[in-house]
């Protein structure tokens, strides 16, 4: 049974990368059939004039409002675990976003590397990076997000490696610009520590008040199957298999607007050390 599981054949793809991998060690969402919905309860949205749970005692959070809200996980393909989240963000938070990320753009780079990188010629954009403790609305952000993938309070901790989580890359696209085809995965080492799943925040309407026309995510291998959920909603998909191989059908491109400005934010999240 092992040597069929890691040979590739308990999900009948060809194996990828490095072998043996073992089986992801987090929660994976079944994805059956496609408009399938699967929910989720967790804390509401961070609403500054509102309430904020954490630090309250039992009898404050009881006469908050709206303490708690269900996500709804609609599944977009099978082939590849993509999934659509609508209402993952309340507008103060993207707006919080926003106000965050326009403050810090550069240039893109791309390297896995912490002392430089390089222009790319096939992802051009302006992006930066914001931590889960930029404030207590990101913290609020990321608690929902373990909350979704069922994942352990605090384990998308970005400031310890041991940890499964990056910071979230805010990026900027206008008109023209694109992130070609390509994996969330690699197989630059061995073993590699591999990214098990992204998180796609998007953070304006298209057609909306930015005027955005394009600019989805587009999965060739998938029909293809372009994905742009709209302000506030989230696109998931992973990056690994049931059985620990990458998956080649997560080959993904972010399409260049051909009118108006994109904002998005991503957020990788890995699979622990053993």
């Amino acid at each position: 049974d092992w040597y069929a599981k890691h040979m590739g054949l308990h999900t009948q793809r060809q194996w990828v990368g490095h072998w043996p991998r073992r089986s992801p060690h987090h929660f994976m969402w079944l994805a059956n059939r496609v408009g399938e919905v699967q929910t989720v309860t967790t804390e509401a949205g961070w609403n500054p004039n509102g309430c904020i749970l954490q630090g309250l005692s039992d009898a404050d959070k009881e006469a908050c409002p709206a303490r708690r809200q269900m996500l709804k996980l609609t599944t977009a393909h099978t082939d590849a675990k993509v999934f659509t989240i609508e209402g993952f963000l309340n507008d103060a938070e993207v707006n919080h976003i926003l106000e965050l990320g326009q403050k810090r753009l550069k240039a893109t780079y791309q390297s896995r590397s912490t002392t430089g990188g390089f222009k790319s010629n096939t992802r051009t954009s302006s992006n930066t990076w914001l931590t889960r403790y930029s404030s207590p609305a990101m913290d609020r952000i990321y608690r929902r997000i373990e909350d979704m993938l069922r994942l352990s309070p605090g384990q998308l901790d970005g400031r310890k490696f041991a940890n499964c989580a990056e910071n979230m890359q805010f990026v900027h696209y206008t008109a023209g610009q694109e992130y070609s085809a390509h994996y969330d995965w690699d197989v630059g080492k061995y073993p590699p520590r591999q990214r098990w799943a992204t998180l796609l925040f998007n953070l304006v309407d298209q057609n909306g008040l930015t005027n955005l026309v394009g600019g989805k995510t587009s999965f060739p291998h998938l029909g293809p199957l372009d994905v742009y959920a709209g302000r506030g909603n989230v696109a998931l998909f992973y990056n690994m298999l049931e059985d620990g191989n990458s998956d080649v059908f997560g080959l993904h491109a972010a399409l260049p607007p051909t009118q108006g400005d994109k904002w998005i934010a991503n957020l990788w999240i890995w699979e622990p050390m053993h």
